[in-house]
């Protein structure tokens, strides 16, 4: 008998957008999974090669309109085939993060 290991992934559970507002902050946290599970994780804003983190989860912080916009988390997974090479697989997902305004409180209106 032998036994056979299935080889999957990565795969994402994760809403298609999200939402912050302006001065906050927003955490966009995806579910990865695989088999092998994803070891490399890269998050950039689509149209930039900037890396903004290199860790499953993305945390923007004091949010802006300027940070409205997609988001492509790429993941890959290590995998050692029979013949003992490795292979990597990688994934993307994109996410949408759509910035509101600020809402101001009376005391704020009346200082303006």
């Amino acid at each position: 008998m032998v036994d056979k290991c299935i080889l999957d992934g990565p795969n994402f559970e994760i809403d298609s957008s999200v939402f912050g507002t302006e001065g906050n902050n927003l955490t966009i946290s995806p579910v990865v999974s695989g088999n092998p599970i994803p070891s490399n994780f890269t998050w950039r804003k689509l149209g930039s090669n900037t890396v903004l983190s290199t860790s499953k989860n993305l945390m923007l912080g004091q949010l802006s309109k300027g940070d409205e916009g997609v988001y492509v988390l790429e993941a890959t997974s290590a995998r050692i085939r029979e013949n003992n090479i490795t292979e990597e697989v990688t994934r993307n997902v994109s996410v949408f993060a759509r910035i509101g305004c600020k809402k101001m409180n009376i005391i704020e209106l009346t200082t303006l």
